[in-house]
């Protein structure tokens, strides 16, 4: 017989699969550990566990940065707040990761930029954009109200109120306070430390801006801050003018071929070699090795403002992030401020306590100071006016001892 007319072989069965158990313990092992974990969370955000316990919780909660990866936290920032920065994906993985870290409470992923803002109008002058008075908008989750005279703060006059202490104060968003409300500020707060503590009326104007550079803040002073007569300046420094944007932004005024406003930025940039004709990345690469200088010419300035001017300035450097790179560059600055005779306030202990979740406004998506944050700012800084005589000098009567 012929292979072709051979019967086919029967098939065997298929062997049955081997029965399943009724319980994996590994799957169980994970459920559990993921139910311990979120449980462990929900108590630690209770306060349950004890203030340590909790802020343990909050950093395995958190997503924000940490010491090692702090010095990159501010790349973008202004670049966020301008409208340039790119949009963040907001995909299944990504959501569901939220969702565990947020114990169910997705973290809003914050779009708002302040140059497409209605409270943001460009430049006049000097600097790119400024409030734009009389405006009032959301930004960044909260209302966010600008006066007559271009700042976010209640209405005020020119002239200081009788038996009034006036002080003013120039900085970036973290000083405007960007994501909490206008009472939540450092610089409201501060007014209500120093007016409980001398007991009588004391005023804080706040003329900061999100996304002054050190540059912006120095012109400023001149003309806006000195008509309303301050007893007191705080000219605030922190981290994102020391890195990036204090280069960036000047890279671009040398590029549009804008006013470089000072002597010794247009020494600066002559020596540097940078030209209006090259590329922005030429330019910056040109600039960067001056940074150090561009801020000691900015001290130097100061100086010769304050002198005069009749007005006492005092640099306050705010120090959000843990140490590293972050505190090896603002702890230059302050020493750089002193340099030139000007007093400094090193609030560089205030938010160490905080966990991330009370550090900043959120700690997933915008390291801005949070209310926790600037209520500790406003303390450290009240105590740190009360400390240097020549700052309690300047303000005058004060409720503590003098030396």
């Amino acid at each position: 017989m012929s292979d072709a007319a051979k019967p086919p072989l029967p098939r065997a069965a298929p062997a049955a699969p081997p029965p399943r158990p009724a319980w994996h313990p590994e799957r169980l092992g994970s459920a559990l550990l993921l139910s311990a974990l979120v449980a462990f969370l929900a108590l630690g955000q209770a306060g349950h566990l004890g203030r340590p316990m909790k802020r343990l919780a909050d950093d395995l909660r958190n997503d924000g940065p940490n010491a090692a990866d702090s010095g990159h936290l501010t790349r973008d920032y202004y670049r966020g707040l301008l409208g340039d920065a790119g949009g963040v994906s907001k995909g299944i993985p990504e959501r569901l990761s939220r969702w565990l870290l947020g114990l169910g409470h997705e973290a809003e992923v914050r779009s708002d930029t302040f140059a497409t803002s209605p409270i943001a109008r460009p430049g006049e002058a000097f600097p790119l954009r400024e409030l734009a008075p009389g405006t009032s908008a959301e930004l960044a989750g909260t209302r966010v109200t600008v006066n007559s005279h271009g700042m976010r703060d209640d209405e005020c006059a020119v002239e200081t109120p009788a038996g009034a202490l006036r002080l003013a104060l120039i900085g970036a968003s973290n000083d405007m306070g960007w994501g909490v409300r206008h009472e939540e500020t450092w610089a409201t707060r501060l007014e209500a430390l120093l007016g409980a503590k001398r007991g009588t009326p004391v005023e804080v104007l706040n003329f900061a801006v999100p996304s002054f550079t050190l540059l912006e803040q120095l012109w400023t002073i001149e003309e806006r801050i000195v008509r309303f007569a301050p007893r007191l300046l705080l000219f605030t420094v922190t981290l994102p003018e020391l890195r990036n944007e204090l280069i960036g932004r000047l890279a671009t005024r040398v590029r549009s071929g804008r006013d470089l406003g000072y002597d010794f930025v247009r020494a600066i940039v002559a020596e540097s070699g940078a030209q209006r004709d090259d590329h922005i990345d030429v330019v910056q690469r040109k600039l960067r090795p001056y940074t150090e200088a561009l801020v000691d010419g900015v001290f130097a300035e100061l100086v010769k403002v304050s002198r005069a001017r009749g007005l006492p300035i005092a640099v306050v450097v705010l120090k959000l992030e843990p140490g590293g790179e972050v505190a090896r560059q603002l702890r230059w600055s302050a020493d750089a401020a002193e340099r030139v005779g000007l007093p400094v306030i090193r609030a560089f202990d205030a938010c160490r306590e905080l966990s991330s979740h009370e550090l900043y406004v959120d700690p997933r998506s915008d390291h801005h100071p949070g209310v926790a944050a600037h209520a500790a700012l406003a303390a450290e800084i009240a105590t740190a006016l009360d400390a240097q005589s020549a700052l309690r000098a300047a303000l005058g009567k004060t409720a503590l001892p003098t030396d």
